[in-house]
């Protein structure tokens, strides 16, 4: 069944339940869901006391026929494009998306660095960004998790000693930032010095994968400007505060990168960033923010799951006679109540966006789709 011809079913269904629905409280009644495909399912929340409006997919765990994955705008990190556009991008002669949802915070100040992703991102194998961050994953067995991740990636010079970098990010004061041809064709860290590099013997890269040790040879050096990042290469940037140690740098000198990232993720095809952890087995939740922030409703995005099904939801806001968003706390609770043993908050505001067998069933804040930098996809394999 098409997302059109359930939709005004699972409405009319769903039109009881408009009275009194707060997500922390067991009186009100759960969603109603409606079959999308064998194993995916829709409902909507509708308040008119808050007022929310909140949909929900619900899907079955353990079916091999659906995978998750992430996206990236027009496939590089330095770019933005609706949840839909990158959906579709996602189809194949295997597999088409059935369900999209806007992805990790993203970076939106103008220039060079616009659209990239803040926490760690890994697609189909390959680690597209890293941060010491929450993070969901799903591991080589297709199991899901959530928990914090610890990024330690390290370069190893010629003389042996070590430094941090970071990974299509930002070139910063003394941590230089190692570009892969995912980032775009060319860096734009114009007041930086540029190594561009090429593999050593058999090492396999790109593309570069989580918890990995590759060693690298010098090709080129280039003092300033902006350089192409050629497939099968990799460029390495660092600012005049770190210049002294590049300098010591020769064409021909080997260089090591280690990806290291705690929990494992080395095996993990898929990988997103998010913020704050709303439900955890482990401990309970607190979350430092700024005052005042905490209590704010806005619209959200969250992903959470339990032993049997993933749950994907939006919550819109920022409309008064629609939907005023939730707060970190009201979305713990609306996970919680779904039965989320674990869950994830991710991007929101604006951005927050429900794409469901290709129709956008939530209405954004902006009243017009914004662009984003990366999407959670569901894929169904085609028979």
């Amino acid at each position: 069944m098409s997302a059109r011809a359930w939709l005004g079913a699972a409405i009319a269904l769903l039109a009881g339940m408009a009275a009194g629905c707060n997500p922390g409280s067991g009186r009100n009644p759960a969603p109603v869901f409606a079959e999308v495909v064998p194993g995916l399912a829709y409902a909507q929340l509708v308040s008119t006391n808050e007022p929310w409006s909140i949909h929900i997919a619900r899907l079955e765990l353990g079916r091999r026929e659906f995978r998750l994955a992430t996206s990236l705008a027009n496939q590089v990190v330095e770019d933005t494009a609706t949840v839909p556009d990158q959906a579709l991008a996602t189809a194949s002669d295997q597999a088409r998306p059935v369900l999209a949802v806007n992805g990790d915070y993203f970076d939106l100040r103008p220039g060079p660095h616009y659209g990239d992703p803040r926490g760690v991102q890994i697609r189909d194998g390959e680690l597209v960004s890293f941060a010491t961050a929450p993070a969901f994953w799903v591991d080589a067995a297709g199991q899901p998790h959530i928990g914090e991740v610890s990024a330690r990636a390290r370069v190893t010079w010629p003389d042996g000693s070590t430094s941090p970098f970071e990974l299509n990010g930002p070139v910063r004061s003394n941590v230089p930032s190692l570009f892969t041809p995912t980032f775009a064709a060319r860096t734009r860290a114009i007041n930086a010095m540029r190594l561009l590099l090429e593999p050593v013997g058999a090492d396999a890269w790109p593309p570069v994968r989580a918890n990995q040790t590759f060693a690298a040879r010098v090709r080129e050096i280039h003092p300033a400007g902006g350089t192409a990042i050629t497939p099968g290469l990799l460029v390495l940037a660092a600012d005049a505060a770190f210049c002294s140690q590049a300098l010591r740098v020769h064409p021909g000198d080997r260089l090591s990168f280690a990806t290291d990232l705690t929990p494992f993720l080395g095996t993990a095809p898929t990988a997103l960033g998010g913020w704050p952890i709303l439900v955890s087995p482990e401990k309970s939740l607190a979350w430092k923010t700024k005052p005042g922030k905490l209590d704010s409703r806005h619209p959200r995005t969250a992903i959470g799951f339990n032993d049997r099904y993933l749950f994907l939801v939006v919550v819109d806001g920022r409309q008064p006679s629609l939907s005023a968003g939730m707060t970190f706390v009201e979305l713990a609770s609306l996970m919680r109540r779904l039965g989320c043993t674990e869950a994830l908050n991710l991007d929101g505001g604006g951005s927050s966006t429900f794409w469901l067998d290709g129709v956008v069933m939530n209405s954004p804040s902006d009243f017009f789709l914004r662009p984003v930098a990366n999407a959670l996809v569901v894929l169904r394999e085609k028979p």
